[in-house]
């Protein structure tokens, strides 16, 4: 049998067992506190946060949630808890074409068991853009299972601000990307026009350089020229007038012996040749003096001036039919043009005659729409773009020509090819001052 402790010692002996109970609640309840206050801790810095952040369980429905859902001016947080995010977001929404309810479920359609899942969009609903964010996160379940039960983080962000940002950053970009290309095409417009207004004074400087050697060779044809037409009239008035000069003068020293003495012979006869004489040399100085500058230039007009040349030419070089087209008058065609318009005709003609081996020539005078515009052509050998016609009687050749016409305001236009003949024509506009103010070539 069991022995019975005395009284005293069985008092004892349950004191002790009371106090070291009481010592064994001490740790539990100081473990319970600070859960609590760690609880409110993580509450409190949870409910601080701008964020709405919420626990869903399987079937999407909140188990705990942040008082964020009150500052958003949503249900109060204890009405919250178990509605889906859709029903506290659209309390008044049916979900059927609702944007953010399908937003919601392809979300958690396609959020892994481990891992992230985002989503954006604009809620036309609210005015506002929302970014969601969920994890899946395994929870232990009540003390009596030790399996953990499946739950999901969702984090929700009022980004409209942001967004509006990130959008006006975005057009500012844009802008300036649009400005920067105009700017740039402005650049590039300014350097080519800048490259060709360098081509150009290249190509002016060229031509100044072209434009002088030919002035200075023209001026050496040109005292060839003079030299040469002053030969020719010198030849001619010695072979010609000088020649008749003197037998003249031999005649009418005959006559004065012949009137001395009378014996000798008949001095009216002497007088009479004497006369024919004078007649034929008369006829020769108009002729040189005619083949300077007709007189017909003067006294009646350019006209009628190359209607007579032109005769005249055809007589000389019959071999070369020629059809003559003057549509002007003599008053329709400026002093200042005159010379310059016969010469035209006068240098062409000659240098078909000797250059061109051909057998037709065409010359045409017209006036219209205030261009007076002479053409010459022919049907003869031509040449090629580079070649250059050879110098007429008075040695000027085609830089004559184009010096002519750009002094008297005129445009030379030239087309050739060999075999095809050559047409030459210059321009003048009635209008132009510089054409009335022209001098004479």
């Amino acid at each position: 049998m069991t022995a019975r402790l005395p009284p005293l010692t069985r008092r004892k002996s349950d004191a002790r067992v009371r106090g070291a109970a009481r010592h064994a609640l001490v740790p539990a309840r100081l473990d319970q506190a600070l859960i609590a206050r760690a609880k409110v801790e993580w509450e409190s810095a949870v409910d601080s946060v701008p964020e709405l952040i919420c626990l869903l369980d399987a079937q999407r429905r909140v188990v705990r949630i942040n008082r964020s859902v009150e500052r958003w001016g949503f249900s109060p947080l204890r009405a919250a808890l178990g509605l889906n995010m859709h029903r506290i977001l659209h309390p008044h929404c049916s979900g059927r074409r609702c944007v953010l309810n399908r937003g919601l479920k392809e979300l958690w359609s396609t959020l892994p068991d481990h891992g992230r899942a985002t989503l954006h969009l604009e809620d036309p609903t609210l005015g506002k853009v929302l970014a969601f964010e969920g994890q899946r996160i395994g929870l232990p379940g009540d003390r009596a299972s030790l399996q953990t039960k499946s739950y999901a983080l969702l984090v929700v962000s009022d980004v409209t601000e942001l967004t509006r940002t990130q959008e006006e950053l975005r057009l500012l970009n844009e802008r300036l990307e649009g400005r920067v290309r105009e700017r740039t095409l402005e650049l590039e417009q300014s350097n080519d026009a800048l490259r060709e207004e360098i081509r150009r004074r290249e190509l002016a400087e060229a031509a100044l350089f072209a434009s002088r050697n030919e002035l200075r060779n023209l001026s050496i044809q040109l005292m060839r020229a003079q030299e040469i037409e002053r030969k020719r009239i010198a030849r001619e008035l010695h072979d010609s007038v000088g020649q008749s000069l003197s037998a003249i003068k031999y005649t009418l020293e005959h006559t004065v012996q012949l009137v001395l003495k009378p014996t000798l012979g008949d001095a009216m006869s002497r007088l009479s040749q004497a006369v024919d004489q004078v007649q034929r040399l008369i006829g020769e100085v108009r002729s040189i003096s005619a083949d300077l500058r007709p007189k017909v230039l003067d006294d009646l007009g350019v006209a009628s001036a190359v209607r007579g040349f032109c005769r005249q030419w055809a007589e000389v070089y019959q071999d070369i039919q020629l059809t003559v087209h003057v549509s002007v008058e003599d008053d329709d065609v400026p002093e200042a043009l005159r010379t310059i318009i016969f010469r035209t005709v006068q240098e062409a003609l000659n240098n078909i005659a000797k250059h061109a081996a051909a057998s037709h020539a065409w010359v045409t005078i017209h006036r219209q729409d205030g261009e007076l515009a002479v053409e010459i052509a022919d049907d003869g050998s031509g040449f090629s773009g580079g070649a250059r016609l050879s110098g007429t009687r008075t040695g000027l050749g085609l830089r004559g020509l184009r010096e002519r016409a750009r002094h008297s305001g005129g445009r030379l236009h030239v087309d050739s090819e060999p075999g095809k003949g050559t047409r030459l024509r210059i321009a003048w506009s009635v209008q132009d001052p510089s054409a009335a103010q022209g001098q004479v070539a």
